[in-house]
């Protein structure tokens, strides 16, 4: 509900606008949702009118007394005249004509923040976790430095793949647009044009991010040219607070080719960006680094059993339990990787997955993923394989079902095809409550590139 302040605010501003509609500042500092700062005046005057004509809003008797008032217009003594009362009766009456007036504006304020929000809600991909551990912290710092109307404006969450900085991401977003911290809010995913893993162009240029935020906030008036995009994006970034959330930078490379874009976007909107870099040139430029690290134990215990019971019920969540600590020292605490180690061992003992793990340092990432996919892709029927092998075809946006099986091969069965692979942790699902694709995580992706032709 709006509050009493917002109300008199509104109530105070309709009794300056209405007898003298040459200016809408007043009503623009009101906040509305639906009157926009570059409104004009005439715009607002008719938009009002338009309100005040619909009967299920106003009353017919507030309608007849505005429209007399503020439309045709009319004194307040030939209002007094045709009704038969005394001049401060009408003024009284047109006060609260005003009153209810600023209760239906407020009204519709409402419904366009419910609108404005399952707008923004469906920007944003499937939610592919329950719940996350471990991160309190790190969600409560990125939430504050959003939130705040001062710097910084640029907040990057870094740190190794897997570590889950998207679901953060994402559970952040969620919050600020439950709590209305922004007037928009854009979620883009940095796409790379090149299956190749060792690519040289970046995965996303500021020519592709304008196009994108364009696409999203422009609607049926989306302009047509890049330049005109390129205004409409900086035009909304400069005079509304939005929020831009660039997910998977995953190189340096990616960071240089829009980081100037996002400066100059960048105040009073806020930018957040996943990466797995951060260089000193960033933390120079004051972009705040909220390193996300790998989970201590008890929140790796807490992954551990919750993804197992997840996938395999009480009996795979016991048998994860009784284990903890041996694939805890053996993995770390990087939640995708843990919640690989979960999903195989419904299919290999815990001992036969850890065996030769220890063989190899923490600090070895690139090689401790390779051996637990090694494992993965010998667990997968012959079906799941091909529909996997498939996956690095599809775009980062994910592939529809009946897309996937025309590219993969797959044809028969492929749904069970899909739970298999979704339980083993290879598939996820992207798009949003309106489409349901699937796509597949960026380390998956890699070792299906790099190592599925020796397997």
């Amino acid at each position: 509900m709006a509050s009493d302040n917002q109300r008199a605010k509104l109530v105070k501003a309709l009794k300056t606008f209405l007898p003298k509609p040459d200016s809408a500042d007043a009503l623009v500092g009101v906040g509305l949702r639906q009157i926009k700062a570059n409104q004009t005046a005439l715009d607002l005057h008719n938009q009002i009118r338009t309100v005040i004509d619909d009967a299920a809003r106003v009353s017919a008797d507030d309608a007849q007394l505005l429209i007399g008032r503020y439309w045709i217009p009319k004194t307040v003594k030939v209002l007094a005249t045709e009704a038969n009362l005394s001049a401060d009766q009408i003024n009284r009456l047109i006060a609260k004509a005003i009153e209810n007036l600023a209760d239906a504006l407020l009204e519709i304020h409402r419904e366009q923040i419910d609108i404005d929000k399952l707008t923004q809600r469906n920007r944003l991909e499937v939610q592919n976790y329950d719940a996350l551990f471990g991160v309190n912290s790190i969600i409560s710092e990125a939430r504050t430095a959003l939130v705040s109307t001062a710097s910084p404006w640029i907040v990057a969450l870094s740190g190794i793949g897997g570590a889950g900085k998207t679901s953060i991401a994402d559970y952040v977003t969620r919050e600020l647009i439950e709590t209305e911290a922004f007037e928009d809010v854009v979620w883009i995913r940095a796409a790379p044009q090149s299956m190749s893993v060792d690519r040289e162009r970046p995965a996303i240029t500021d020519k592709d991010l304008i196009k994108g935020i364009a696409k999203e906030i422009g609607g049926v008036n989306r302009a047509r040219d890049f330049e005109s995009e390129a205004r409409l994006v900086k035009s909304a970034f400069a005079n509304q607070r939005m929020l831009l959330v660039l997910d998977n930078l995953e190189t340096l490379r990616d960071i240089d080719a829009v980081l100037d874009f996002l400066k100059e976007i960048a105040n009073p909107s806020k930018v957040l960006i996943t990466a797995r870099e951060f260089p000193i040139e960033m933390a120079q430029l004051g972009i705040r680094r909220l390193p996300v690290n790998e989970l201590p134990f008890a929140d790796a215990a807490q992954v551990l059993q919750t993804h197992a019971k997840s996938v395999g019920g009480k009996t795979l969540e016991q048998t994860i339990q009784s284990s903890l600590e041996e694939i805890y020292d053996a993995v770390g605490g990087s939640p995708h990787a843990l919640k690989l180690v979960a999903s195989l061992a419904l299919s290999l003992p815990v001992d036969a997955i850890l065996k030769d793990l220890p063989n190899w340092s923490l600090g070895q990432v690139d090689a401790l993923y390779k051996y637990i996919y090694f494992k993965l892709w010998h667990a997968l029927t012959p079906p799941a394989k091909d529909f996997l092998t498939s996956m690095p075809l599809i775009s980062e946006d994910g592939g529809t079902l009946d897309y996937i099986q025309r590219i993969s091969g797959v044809e028969e069965n492929a749904i069970s095809v899909v739970q298999e692979l979704m339980t083993f942790s290879l598939l996820e699902r992207r798009g949003n409550a309106q489409v349901q694709r699937y796509g597949i995580h960026r380390l998956t992706k890699t070792f299906l590139l790099k190592d599925v032709i020796e397997w």
